[in-house]
């Protein structure tokens, strides 16, 4: 999940404004509120409950040995 500010969508709204001269149309508000917000609140990060598809692999290539 992300937030509105870092979608591609905002983004190419955000440029478009700027090459348009665009003083803060409502898209735009949205936006920096959004950006606000994520300061604010900060990014939610998911953590996997699973290890990677790929871990038993690993471990047996090192012999045991979980390599950070």
């Amino acid at each position: 999940m992300s937030w509105f500010c870092q979608t591609e969508e905002a983004k190419e709204q955000l440029r478009i404004c700027k090459e348009n001269n665009c003083p803060d149309c409502e898209k735009c508000i949205w936006i920096f509120e959004s950006y606000n917000a994520m300061t604010e609140y900060g990014t939610v990060v998911e953590t996997k409950e699973e290890p990677h598809p790929l871990y038993d692999m690993v471990i047996d290539i090192f012999n045991g040995r979980e390599i950070s």
